[in-house]
């Protein structure tokens, strides 16, 4: 996110790269494989 609070512009394209690798982290086979999680949020951070 930027400063404003709004995403940057390569999260706003649900065409782009990078959010297609963050939809695939939602299968478990997937972050299995490539040993990553995904946390969402300010909580799951803490």
């Amino acid at each position: 996110m930027s400063i404003a609070g709004r995403p940057q512009a390569g999260m706003s394209n649900p065409r782009a790269d990078r959010v297609k690798e963050v939809a695939r982290l939602a299968g478990r086979p997937v972050r299995l494989k490539r040993r990553l999680f995904l946390a969402e949020g300010p909580q799951a951070v803490r």
